[in-house]
């Protein structure tokens, strides 16, 4: 089946190492996405986390909840305490040599980074450079100041269609991108849910 088809019959395509997985996710369970597979069609789950795209990130959407995503990646997700605001939490990410963490707002995926193992479908991944990251994104991107540390930068990109999802590169002073994350609104915070 194609992706044009899968899409049509409003399924979530992921990509891994190359191959389209089909999702299985309730249209009820990821609000506003249009996220759905019609009942009892077949998906594949267990997609690792290692491709991050304006699309989700191994099958995995904002407004999911800490269950879906566990069960997506096969790997435990385990909510913290609040995280500075109520309704705001986050959970460490481990799945083979993929590292970072989740925030979750009011029970529902908001944004996830991640510090390790992970690359764009442009090949951007943790240590790329700046001038790498501008060559495979060009004017697609916004920078912003880094909030707490000096020469350092947030670069975004913005998915073209609805609903708006970011990706976000966080890169050093050294101009080497340390971490990438992905996300509705909350991929832009930088404490907490603010």
């Amino acid at each position: 089946m194609s992706i044009r088809a899968l899409t049509a019959i409003g399924a979530v395509v992921a990509f891994t190492t190359g191959a389209a997985v089909a999702v299985s996710v309730a249209a009820a369970d990821v609000p506003g996405t249009g996220a759905a597979v019609r009942p009892g069609a077949s998906a594949s789950l267990g997609a690792r986390p290692t491709v991050v795209t304006l699309d989700g990130v191994g099958g995995v959407l904002p407004g999911m909840t800490a269950a879906q995503v566990a069960s997506i990646w096969r790997t435990p997700v385990r909510l913290g305490l609040d995280a500075g605001s109520p309704g705001c939490r986050t959970a460490k990410i481990s799945a083979g040599g993929v590292r970072g963490y989740a925030l979750f707002e009011n029970g529902r995926l908001g944004a996830v980074w991640f510090d390790r193992g992970v690359r764009t479908p442009s090949g951007i991944t943790i240590g790329s450079t700046v001038p790498q990251l501008v060559r495979a994104y060009g004017y697609r991107l916004q920078a912003e100041p880094h909030k707490y540390q000096l020469g350092a930068q947030y670069f975004f990109l913005t998915r073209k269609q609805s609903p708006r999802w970011r990706m976000r590169f966080d890169a050093s002073a050294a101009a080497r991108v340390t971490q990438i994350g992905f996300g509705a609104r909350a991929v832009g915070y930088v404490e907490g849910c603010s």
